[in-house]
């Protein structure tokens, strides 16, 4: 996640390092964020925008309307419901790879409950005003 001249790397896996520069050697040089910062909280509220970080699976007492939740765990196609209904967000971002089916079944599911979807594949997330 980047923010004015920080960024930080919500969640990690070893063998995503040659993902991580991906997104942040581009940052250093187009919007100067040079600083990493430690990952932030699980809920905040950035550009007017609330933004939730899931890093497990929910409990119904994280219920809260939230522009975007960022998924930044393995989560499963049943989580989909749980968070939609806890969350309620207008877009979904997971934070990890995924392919063939899985990712297509995402896509139909997050089409059919009106959220739209954002995936590695998509590149890096980028928050704007």
């Amino acid at each position: 996640m980047i923010s004015g001249n920080t960024f930080s790397v919500l969640a990690t896996e070893p063998s995503l390092a040659d993902k991580i520069d991906y997104a942040v050697k581009p940052a250093h040089i187009g919007w100067q964020a040079m600083q990493e910062q430690p990952s932030p909280a699980t809920l905040l509220n950035m550009n007017g925008k609330t933004i939730s970080i899931l890093t497990d699976t929910l409990k119904a007492g994280n219920a809260r309307d939230v522009d975007y939740a960022i998924i930044a765990y393995r989560a499963k196609l049943k989580h989909l419901k749980v968070i939609d209904s806890l969350l309620r967000p207008e877009t979904i971002v997971l934070s990890y790879s995924v392919f063939g089916n899985q990712l297509s079944n995402w896509k139909a599911l997050c089409d059919q409950a009106g959220i739209k979807l954002y995936t590695m594949q998509d590149g890096a997330f980028i928050l704007e005003d």
